[in-house]
């Protein structure tokens, strides 16, 4: 009986890694500017699977039911090794891209990345187990997700560079919030930009674009600029340290994208 529901749970598996493989080939550009909270799976808000999702979703949710099911029947009940504060298992994470904002000589995209979050540990360790590995997974951190600005030049073509609010700053009515840039390394970059040139006309017009969204959305909704991010406005700002609470800025919510665990 054990042999025959870990082959039933092996062929899921190899299900699961084809259809996240397809979940993170979604890319989504959405033509309005949204403004709720960053979509939780495995129960997105109704505008996300209405963009062809919806059948993905889908399956996703019930090869993992059925998963989890074989997992009772075998009464397994091991625990995946520890993840590190912050963490969190994920089937794979979507894009989602705003309309792209004009600003000297370029422009700034919105995007934010949503994960499809494996909250149960139990499942996540039989599902390492009945496949081998943990190939279906990853292992990602808080602290990649949020809203971010990818920076385009004029002709619209993606660069190698991201724009990050500094999550952390204290700032008053009177002081300016510092926005930050770094490299990033998406496989879809068209061409290396180079920030070191950016004259204060761009950099201010990049702060001015991105500044309404502080209003928009709370700052624990944006992407925390890495520890080797330099300012884009104002000159000279440096980034605030985390503060040593010991407590992640934001868990996920759903039930069920950071570097791959080997």
């Amino acid at each position: 009986m054990k042999n025959a529901v870990r082959r039933d749970a092996y062929e899921i598996a190899l299900l699961l890694k084809a259809k996240s493989r397809e979940l993170r080939q979604f890319d989504l550009h959405l033509p309005f500017e949204w403004k709720a909270e960053s979509p939780q799976w495995p129960n997105p808000p109704v505008w996300v699977v209405e963009h062809r999702l919806n059948g993905l979703v889908s399956e996703l949710r019930e090869h993992l039911d059925a998963l989890n099911r074989l997992r009772r029947e075998e009464h397994f009940d091991a625990l995946c090794a520890p993840l590190q504060e912050g963490e969190f298992w994920s089937l794979g994470t979507i894009a989602i891209r705003l309309e792209q904002r004009p600003i000297h000589l370029g422009f700034l995209e919105p995007t934010i990345y949503s994960p499809f979050v494996i909250s149960d540990e139990n499942l996540v360790a039989y599902l390492i187990t009945v496949s081998g590995d943990d190939h279906p997974l990853k292992r990602e951190h808080h602290d990649h997700f949020g809203w971010h600005y990818h920076y385009l030049d004029r002709k619209m073509r993606r660069s190698d560079v991201i724009l990050c609010w500094d999550t952390f700053a204290k700032v008053t009515d009177q002081q300016i919030h510092p926005l930050f840039y770094e490299n990033h390394a998406e496989g879809s970059c068209d061409f290396p930009a180079r920030p070191t040139l950016w004259a204060d006309r761009k950099r201010k017009s990049m702060h001015e674009a991105c500044r309404p969204d502080l209003r928009k959305w709370p700052i624990n909704e944006f992407k925390s600029p890495g520890k080797t991010s330099l300012a884009v406005w104002p000159l000279g700002a440096v980034i605030t340290p985390k503060p040593m609470s010991g407590v992640s800025r934001k868990q996920p919510k759903a039930k069920s994208g950071g570097r791959k665990r080997r």
